[in-house]
């Protein structure tokens, strides 16, 4: 392989291992450690890389780092994708200069070769006044070592006496094999440190994750426990009245047999309706209880889902005395997919318009569910603070969050956009105030 095979060999692994390497802080866009990983390429000594620019499935710049040399005729340069699980989130431009390593390995291979020629030609002329026996086997020895060392294999053991010119060349070897070991394990350290860096990063990143993911959902069970414990203790205490009731009627019933027993029948309906709203409420706390992230994707109603949603939230609302509208259509709307993971991204934008508005003198949030024609469509908006122009581009970014320490995690709205997308919809901010408006869009069920 000659010199420009080498460098294309060695540049097409750092491509890999860059799309390797890359692969998760280009999906999350995390672009400290993008700058980090791509600082560590450049500024290593040992590395021939020149410049990098990291893109984002946009097209946009996330990071470009460079050495601050100039494009030369020689460089290589070549733009490629990054995907991440099977889906292309980003590009990365890198231009490298193939100095140092592959320079000095060649050296150090040309010198080798040049050494063994040396040797070969000074034994067929020296072969006819001196015994063979004193200068085959060292140089048999040699080449053996040079075999090895072509299959990596640095642990040479020259046994043979060497005098004069070959031991001259003997030592040349040695130090030669020792440079290149050197250098391989340099290389070695140094992609060792790096992998180990980017996977303690990306398990910090991925705790710290689910832990603010873990602290949103505890806040919001906590948020809605107040009322939930009010709920039920009206439904339970109307069941007690009526349990009382109907003792006293059976008591009655011998002297007023018939309408006693239509009595107890209406005090049991109610006992049913009351039943039924208690099971309605401890149903809808499943969109808290878990993460829904595994379950099968199946066929489900979206008005039934928006009913269990809002009927959760309804406590929440009337504790803050906000007028909440829905403006649900007759005709039952369906579609596939995970339905509590649905429902946790209509948990959130609702969480987020009831914080907006709580403390304005206009508290209103409306729910509007319609369909097009291949789509089902989920509007939320509200009358509340909206969002600032300098923040509409941030909204979705992980950890971002305009709201007072200990308030909000900056996960919500990043984790829904993941759960919208997934699902092959989209999310999107229509209107940043007055009134704030989000929408979602996603596919419907269509039987074939």
């Amino acid at each position: 392989m000659n010199a420009k095979g080498k460098e294309r060999a060695v540049f097409q692994q750092s491509k890999i291992w860059v799309q390797k390497v890359f692969a998760e802080p280009v999906w999350s866009y995390n672009e400290d450690l993008l700058s980090e990983l791509a600082h560590v390429m450049i500024e290593s000594p040992d590395s021939f890389v020149r410049e990098l620019e990291v893109k984002d499935r946009d097209g946009l710049t996330i990071v470009d780092v460079s050495d601050g040399t100039q494009h030369e005729p020689e460089d290589l340069v070549e733009e490629f994708r990054i995907n991440h699980q099977g889906e292309v989130v980003g590009s990365v431009r890198m231009r490298a200069r193939a100095q140092g390593i592959l320079e000095h390995f060649e050296g150090i291979q040309i010198y080798i070769w040049g050494a063994a020629t040396l040797v070969s030609v000074t034994m067929a002329i020296v072969s006819f006044l001196v015994l063979n026996r004193l200068l085959s086997r060292p140089l048999e020895e040699l080449i053996a070592n040079l075999d090895q060392v072509e299959r990596a294999n640095y642990k040479i053991n020259l046994r043979q006496a060497y005098a004069g010119e070959l031991s001259t060349l003997a030592k040349a070897f040695q130090r030669a094999i020792a440079g290149i070991e050197q250098r391989d394990t340099q290389l070695s350290r140094y992609a060792s440190n790096l992998e180990d860096l980017v996977d303690a990063r990306t398990e910090e990143r991925d705790r710290e994750r689910m832990n603010s993911l873990n602290a949103a959902k505890l806040a919001s069970i906590g948020e809605v426990s107040a009322g939930l414990a009010h709920e039920i203790n009206n439904p339970l205490t109307v069941i007690q009245g009526t349990v009382s009731l109907i003792e006293n009627q059976i008591e009655r019933m011998p002297t007023q047999e018939a309408s006693g027993v239509e009595a107890v029948k209406s005090h049991l309906e109610k006992i049913s309706m009351m039943v039924l709203r208690i099971n309605s409420i401890v149903k809808s706390l499943k969109y808290f209880a878990r993460d829904g992230a595994n379950d099968p994707r199946l066929e489900f109603s979206v008005n039934q889902m928006l009913e269990e949603v809002t009927n959760l939230l309804s406590m929440q609302m009337g504790q803050y005395k906000i007028s909440f509208k829905t403006e649900l259509p007759a005709e039952d709307i369906r579609m596939y997919g995970q339905e509590v993971q649905i429902s946790q991204v209509l948990v959130n934008l609702l969480q987020n318009s009831i914080d907006a508005v709580k403390h304005r003198e206009v508290r209103e949030i409306t729910l509007k569910l319609y369909r097009t024609d291949r789509h089902c469509c989920i509007r939320v908006s509200d009358r509340g603070t909206g969002v600032s122009r300098e923040n509409v581009e941030k909204i979705f970014q992980p950890f971002f969050t305009t709201k007072s320490v200990g308030e909000g995690t900056g996960i919500g709205l990043s984790i829904a956009h993941g759960i919208v997308q997934q699902h092959g919809g989209e999310i999107e901010l229509l209107n940043e105030r007055e009134p704030t408006i989000f929408e979602i869009r996603l596919p419907l069920f269509i039987e074939a």
